[in-house]
């Protein structure tokens, strides 16, 4: 698998990179065909933290895409780490479409203090080091 997505509690969502995906095109597709399909299921608004330290998405189209995304009525809010600089290219470029910022992070618990500065109580209760665990297994 390229990625992997998570729904740790009803309106937070947590994204995994592999680095095989980088010079794939299908499964950057296939990945924001299915977080299109999460917001246009959702009955309230989704938060996304992209752990990015292993891979993310590397083509242009597919973070246009994605940033169109942040216009939906359901999309909270996301943000993403890592320790990679061109995650953080990756990711800038994808806020300048978005027109937002302050959405990268070198360490997750920056990304956490930031989600919960959009929407307080976000990532309340959710057990880290099991979702990291998780995600590192499948």
């Amino acid at each position: 698998m390229y990625y992997h997505l998570q729904s740790l509690t009803p309106q937070l969502c947590f994204i995994t990179w592999r680095n095989a995906a980088w010079n794939h095109s299908r499964p950057q597709t296939t990945f924001v065909d299915e977080l299109t399909k999460l917001l246009n299921a959702a009955t309230q608004p989704l938060y996304f933290l992209s752990d990015l330290r292993q891979g993310h998405l590397m083509m242009v189209r597919e973070v246009r895409r994605l940033a169109e995304l942040a216009k939906h009525p359901q999309y909270g809010g996301g943000v993403a780490f890592s320790d990679r600089v061109v995650a953080e290219v990756m990711v800038e470029s994808f806020a300048a479409f978005a027109g937002q910022s302050n959405l990268f992070f070198h360490r997750l618990e920056e990304a956490l203090a930031r989600l919960e500065q959009m929407q307080p109580g976000v990532t309340a209760g959710v057990d880290w080091q099991a979702a990291l665990e998780k995600a590192a297994a499948d």
